[in-house]
């Protein structure tokens, strides 16, 4: 049996944040914390990737903690050799909350859903990730999401 090739299918995370765009953008103020979300959601995984330096699955783990222990310092350049937390799971995470608490549209929220779905899955089976680097991407993503939606629905109850 052939194995399917999904190494080129990681997009989701990008897709999930153009319909973002696309849903949110008569909706200014939520739009906003969005993209804020988003930007802040990105550079938080990027740090926590620094933070706990866990290898991608497809890492020679033993070669990989012998060259962390001779070093030094780690680059923050080198943020995506890490693999904990997923940054796709997170990122999709974030949308799919977001986007489902903002606009409370089922059929939206399942396209959401089964892209988050699939990103998820293809970071697994492409062995770029284990399912626990998936697993806390997507729970900190889901928290990042509802946080940037209540302080958006926050701001628009002050003003």
């Amino acid at each position: 049996m052939t194995r399917l090739d999904l190494t080129n299918y990681d997009y989701g995370n990008k897709l999930l944040f153009l319909l973002s765009i696309v849903f949110l953008y008569d909706k200014k103020t939520y739009l906003l914390f969005y993209v804020i979300g988003s930007v802040l959601n990105y550079i938080f995984n990027s740090i926590l990737k620094l933070v706990f330096k866990q290898p991608r699955p497809n890492e020679n783990m033993k070669l990989f903690q012998q060259e962390m222990n001779r070093r030094e310092t780690v680059d923050w350049s080198e943020y995506e050799r890490f693999g904990m937390p997923s940054g796709h799971s997170q990122e999709t995470a974030f949308s799919l909350l977001y986007i489902t608490m903002v606009l409370q549209n089922t059929k939206i929220t399942m396209l959401y859903l089964i892209i988050m779905l699939f990103t998820m899955f293809q970071r697994i089976y492409t062995n770029k990730h284990t399912y626990l680097q998936v697993f806390v991407g997507g729970t900190i993503g889901l928290c990042m999401g509802y946080l940037f939606y209540y302080l958006a629905s926050k701001y628009i109850q002050r003003y």
